[in-house]
C-alpha cells in the first residue's frame, strides 16, 4: 500500500475542505509519529490541489500534529484538541472509541 493510501490523504483532505474546517488536530500514535510530518506535507499539498492550486485568498487550514496522548494511543485526545482550539481530530491507527 502506497504512503497516500495508507493514511487515507485525498479522502481526509475532501473531508476537511467540505465542512471547512479550518483548525485540524491530526493524532497519532508513537509507532506512526515519525510519519506524521509527511502526512502533513501531503495533506496541505492535496488541499491546495483540490482547490485549484489557489493560495491567494484561500481559507487557510491549519494541521495541527498531537503526538503527547495521555491516556494511551487508542484514546482520542479531545482535551489536547481544545488546546488549539480544533474544529476536527483525525486520528491515526487503532481506536478504542471510550
Amino acid at each position: 500500500m502506497d504512503f497516500n493510501s495508507k493514511y487515507e490523504i485525498e479522502e481526509t483532505s475532501t473531508f476537511i475542505i467540505t465542512r471547512n474546517f479550518t483548525r485540524v488536530a491530526l493524532q497519532f500514535p508513537d509507532e506512526m509519529l515519525k510519519d506524521s510530518m509527511r502526512v502533513v506535507r501531503a495533506m496541505r499539498e492535496e488541499i491546495r490541489r483540490a482547490r485549484g492550486g489557489e493560495l491567494e485568498g484561500e481559507r487557510r487550514v491549519g494541521l495541527y500534529v498531537m503526538a503527547d496522548t495521555t491516556y494511551g494511543s487508542c484514546c482520542v485526545d479531545e482535551v489536547g484538541a481544545a488546546h488549539v482550539n480544533a474544529d476536527c481530530v483525525v486520528h491515526y491507527g487503532h481506536t478504542c472509541f471510550s
